[in-house]
């Protein structure tokens, strides 16, 4: 069922059940094809989420964030606002991205780590906890 100010995308995921019911997606945001929202996730509006996307229950994101193509998302991940996730990275469970970070493409961000605001990852890094 189409909500106020639902991008074309976002209805669409919506119908072929690629976004969970209790999935919150805000105003303007995107999402490409394939991707798949699971439960209690709140997406922020204008948030762009390219192709075969996959972010777990729980993810919250800021508003203005794009997450690439292919990326994958892990249960209670934090993407904070304006962030760019690249293509084919992985956020680990609980892991945080602060506002306007940068993760460069192929990346891996281990569960529980926190990337701080404005801070840019280069691609093909791997970052895990301590």
């Amino acid at each position: 069922m189409k909500q106020a100010n639902e991008h074309a995308s976002v209805t669409l995921a919506r119908e072929e059940g690629r976004i969970h019911p209790t999935a919150c997606i805000g105003a303007g945001a995107t999402i490409g094809e394939d991707s798949i929202i699971a439960a209690d996730c709140t997406i922020g509006a204008k948030v762009t989420i390219g192709r075969e996307v996959t972010i777990g229950a729980k993810v919250t994101t800021g508003a203005n964030c794009g997450i690439g193509d292919g990326a994958i998302i892990y249960r209670g991940a934090c993407i904070g606002a304006g962030a760019c996730i690249g293509a084919d990275s992985t956020i680990g469970e609980r892991a945080t991205t602060g506002e306007w970070s940068i993760i460069g493409e192929w990346s891996i961000i281990g569960a529980g780590v926190t990337v701080e605001a404005h801070t840019e990852i280069e691609p093909r890094a791997v970052i895990e906890a301590v």
